[in-house]
């Protein structure tokens, strides 16, 4: 069977996500795998990671949005998988508060260190590195990410939607990109 790795954001889950279930009813035949993973901490992430490529056979993609996008951005540059970002978080060691925070919809907490923090650095993908098999996609009315910062990192070949906010709402509206992307047909 085909997979599609999909990785959440910061403070989210892969577990019950609404992008995750958007994703399993247009692809039946496509397993979505979606784990819960330290997506904040650059000295867990990393064994995640291995343990998550290679466990997982016949990846056709992985599908990442603001600290998943992050993540996404590194598979497809370390391991040649596709891609698509949205929304990334291009330097979360900047912008990830520290402490503890509760995960969305879920009686968790997480807790950002320093040290965590700090090793994101190791993972990122510099600008201007050509990412021929990561399609980046951002909304202009992100509320959270500075959305000039991102179009310029990112590149002319950005994709843009006037809106969607960090969270991207309207998540169907990438269906026929990713579908393209990935070499899937409609269902």
């Amino acid at each position: 069977m085909k997979n599609i790795i999909y990785i959440h954001g910061f403070r989210s889950s892969g577990q019950g996500s609404s992008k995750v279930n958007e994703l399993k009813s247009w692809w039946p035949d496509v397993e979505v795998i979606a784990p819960d993973l330290p997506v904040h901490d650059g000295l867990l992430m990393p064994d995640a990671i291995k343990e998550l490529m290679a466990n997982t056979d016949d990846i056709i993609g992985v599908i990442g949005t603001s600290m998943g996008g992050f993540w996404a951005r590194y598979l497809s540059n370390e391991y040649g998988v596709k891609a698509m970002a949205i929304n990334p978080s291009l330097e979360p060691w900047a912008t990830l508060p520290l402490g503890e925070a509760e995960v969305y919809g879920q009686d968790r907490m997480i807790e950002v260190t320093e040290s965590g923090r700090e090793a994101l650095k190791e993972f990122a993908v510099e600008k201007g590195v050509e990412m021929p098999k990561c399609k980046h996609v951002v909304a202009l009315d992100d509320e959270l990410l500075s959305v000039p910062y991102m179009l310029d990192y990112l590149g002319s070949d950005t994709i843009t939607f006037d809106d969607g906010g960090h969270r991207f709402e309207g998540f169907d509206r990438l269906q026929p990109i990713m579908e393209q992307h990935f070499n899937l047909s409609y269902t």
